[in-house]
């Protein structure tokens, strides 16, 4: 019997590794062919400066666009922020309310067509048929290839037969 202090031999045939399987081995290989291939794609090329390739800067043809400035994209994140709190309202039905977070939004983002298009609802489900044409109309100006344009269209033409 063995005391528990007392170690453990076992065969040398366990306690070796495994050598690697020829599989493994295959891939190690092939990926770090990959790699040196890669590698000299990128830096070899004689004559040409690694600057080119790398970044190709001078290749490009068209000029850079400056960037909107940060307060463009805080008005637009505002403007969607309205939007979306316009939305919930009306759900809730609570359309005067809605509409006053639409007309947030548009005030923020005039470019932005979406609450432009809730405002013609709430103001249809209001009754107020005039400033829902009127703001289906600028969605239908502001979005001219929207998704739903053919629908917001018939909804403006059969408003102004009445």
């Amino acid at each position: 019997a063995r005391t528990p202090t007392e170690k453990i031999e076992r065969p040398a045939a366990q306690s070796a590794k495994r050598p690697a399987s020829p599989s493994r081995l295959m891939l190690a290989g092939g990926l770090a062919l990959v790699i040196i291939v890669a590698l000299y794609w990128v830096f070899a090329g004689g004559d040409s400066n690694i600057a080119d390739r790398v970044f190709p800067h001078t290749k490009l043809e068209a000029e850079l666009v400056e960037a909107p400035g940060p307060s463009l994209y805080d008005a637009q994140s505002d403007a969607l922020e309205h939007y979306g709190r316009g939305n919930l309202l009306a759900h809730k039905g609570r359309f005067e309310d809605a509409i006053l977070e639409y007309k947030q939004a548009t005030r923020l983002d005039p470019a932005y067509p979406h609450p432009h298009r809730a405002m013609g609802v709430m103001y249809a489900a209001l009754g107020k048929l005039q400033l829902s044409l009127t703001a289906y109309e600028t969605y239908l100006r502001l979005a001219p290839k929207a998704a739903d344009g053919k629908q917001v269209r018939e909804i403006v033409a059969s408003g102004r037969t009445r």
